[in-house]
């Protein structure tokens, strides 16, 4: 991830939820990130993390949102039976680390300038840019 490259580490575990639900990290990739420190993670909550994944995708993502009550985070609720996914109810500064990782991502990649725009204008149903965003969007785009 190009956020870690630059030294920076997910220090909310609504983050690493919200990266989770989009699919945009894995329940491993979770694990070798505290495991290297690019999470703020203690070797009990490792542990934890580890039997809860042991057990079942459900028990890991429960877990998940216990350790950010814990931290007097705001709370996601999120029904993990649910058969909709209901991106709303992650709070707002949960999106802000995955906003700037998309956005770091676009501008390495190997593209040109107007399929960096048009990957910008992509995401952004994803984070629901301010409405000067929009102007921005529609007059490059």
């Amino acid at each position: 991830m190009e956020i870690f490259k630059r030294g920076k580490v997910i220090d909310k575990w609504g983050i690493v939820y919200a990266g989770l639900k989009r699919n945009w990290l894995t329940t491993s990739l979770v694990i070798k990130c505290c495991e290297e420190g690019s999470i703020v993670c203690n070797a009990f909550r490792l542990d934890k993390l580890q039997i809860a994944l042991s057990e079942s995708l459900f028990e890991f993502y429960e877990l998940i949102k216990k350790f950010i009550v814990e931290d007097g985070q705001p709370e996601i609720v999120w029904n993990e039976d649910a058969l909709y996914e209901d991106f709303s109810c992650i709070p707002k500064q949960y999106w802000d680390f995955w906003e700037i990782e998309r956005l770091l991502q676009i501008v390495v990649s190997k593209v040109d300038k107007e399929e960096k725009l048009d990957m910008v204008g992509n995401i952004h149903s994803d984070f629901n840019f301010p409405d000067s965003w929009i102007n921005f969007c529609i007059i490059v785009l």
